[in-house]
């Protein structure tokens, strides 16, 4: 026990560790180099990738009941290709926004195919929650070592997202233009935590496997 407890502590540790990181990145690091390290070609983002695949992989070799492994897998696989812009790859625009299906140009039957496919991967996004979500309150899970890593997670993609859309929303609904400060941080924050997230995830496959057992044959 002494030891499980000790392996959060040190995982813990370096979460906290990159976490620091990204605070200090942009009070040390030149503009030109925030904008190479957190662009869509950068250390940050291609690192990203193949975390959410690894961690499809992890899932699939894993012993977990095929109804749980393999739907798992194909989510994560799909965030992975999510991180490296596939989604706007092969559309004219993004197929996850809802824009290019009411105002795009693209033809029907390429709006059909996207649509069929974001549908999917909303679907095991959904799947893949509920399951989760199932775990946390069964046993009063959430406040197990497990739980914590795992709300930990789910609070990250929101706050990512939250990084990701404020200079945009403060400038144009509300015409507030951040520092080049503040901006920067807000970049920072939301590319470095969404690698986190992948992460985390790996960790708890990994070290907190047997806490899932209804996830298991």
């Amino acid at each position: 026990m002494n030891n499980f407890l000790k392996s959060d502590r040190n995982f813990g540790v370096l979460c906290i560790a990159y976490v620091v990181f990204l605070l200090i990145v942009p009070i040390t690091f030149s503009p030109t180099s925030i904008k190479w390290l957190m662009s869509e070609t950068g250390p940050i983002e291609i690192l990203s990738i193949v975390a959410w695949l690894a961690l499809a992989a992890q899932f699939a070799l894993s012993s977990f009941r095929p109804s749980i492994k393999w739907p798992m897998a194909l989510l994560f696989a799909g965030f992975g290709a999510r991180e490296a812009d596939l989604h706007k790859t092969l559309t004219t625009t993004g197929m996850l926004k809802l824009t290019y299906y009411t105002r795009s140009p693209a033809p029907l039957y390429e709006k059909i195919i996207a649509g069929t496919v974001a549908l999917a991967f909303i679907g095991l996004l959904l799947y893949g929650a509920y399951h989760f979500l199932r775990f946390l309150l069964k046993d009063a899970n959430w406040r197990s070592p497990a739980g914590y890593w795992l709300i930990l997670a789910g609070f990250l993609f929101p706050l990512c997202k939250v990084f990701d859309r404020l200079p945009n929303v403060l400038l144009v609904e509300h015409g507030i233009a951040l520092p080049p400060l503040l901006g920067a941080y807000c970049g920072t924050l939301e590319e470095g935590l969404e690698l986190l997230v992948p992460v985390i995830l790996m960790w708890i496959a990994y070290a907190k496997k047997r806490s899932f057992t209804a996830f298991n044959k």
